[in-house]
């Protein structure tokens, strides 16, 4: 009985012995497609130098790239920081003449003061009083009537004519003015400038103060054409 037992404990643990098997052949086969090769003496030492065999020019070389490019970007970076500055300085100056301009455009020129003297207006020609004075007009001419038509032109100018006669001599060429002290300049050189566009003038002489008018013409002969 006993012999039976075992037999049929063993004919119940044989089933799951051959699962385990089973798995463990399926990992033997699994793992059979990964091979570890170990590497041979020497070989390790020469795949390492190989991999790392890196000669002094082709560290030089490295070096100076990377020198060129460390350069060229200093070169770069400057040129770009060196623009910012122009402009802002081109910025700078461009505003500072605006203000400027702004500035003179606001302030109004300042006109120079004129100091104004004030003159006392001299006496005119107009604003002699003609009749303050008196002409007596004599003919020296050897013309009859001469003395007469001197006589309407002053009258027409408003000189005050006191009487008409002829001259001592009838031989005279050039008309004569003749006036005293008390008479104004500016009334003779107005009475001049009105004979002359008629007469042919002599120079103006001096009248006695004991006439009885202040100014004697003596009319001459020769006329303004």
């Amino acid at each position: 009985m006993r012999t039976k037992k075992k037999r049929q404990v063993i004919k119940r643990a044989a089933p799951k012995e051959q699962a385990v098997l089973a798995v463990k052949k399926k990992a033997n086969e699994d793992l059979s497609h990964f091979t570890i090769k170990e590497a041979e003496p020497g070989k390790e030492e020469e795949a390492t130098n190989e991999t790392f065999n890196i000669s002094p020019q082709d560290i030089e070389s490295s070096r100076s790239s990377f020198f060129w490019n460390t350069r060229t970007g200093i070169v770069w970076a400057v040129s770009f920081v060196l623009l910012i500055l122009v402009g802002l300085i081109g910025g700078f100056l461009i505003f500072q003449a605006g203000m400027a301009k702004n500035n003179n455009a606001s302030v109004a020129p300042s006109s120079p003061s004129v100091t104004v003297s004030q003159v006392s207006p001299s006496p005119t020609i107009s604003e002699i009083d003609y009749s303050s004075y008196e002409i007596r007009v004599l003919n020296g001419s050897g013309i009859a009537g001469e003395a007469a038509r001197a006589q309407g032109l002053l009258q027409e100018e408003k000189f005050e004519v006191l009487s008409v006669d002829n001259a001592d001599n009838p031989g005279y060429q050039n008309t004569t003015i003749q006036a005293k002290k008390t008479v104004s300049g500016q009334y003779l050189e107005k009475l001049k400038s009105f004979l002359e566009k008629s007469y042919v003038l002599d120079n103006t002489k001096e009248l006695a103060d004991s006439e009885e008018s202040d100014v004697v013409i003596i009319i001459g002969s020769l006329k303004v054409e």
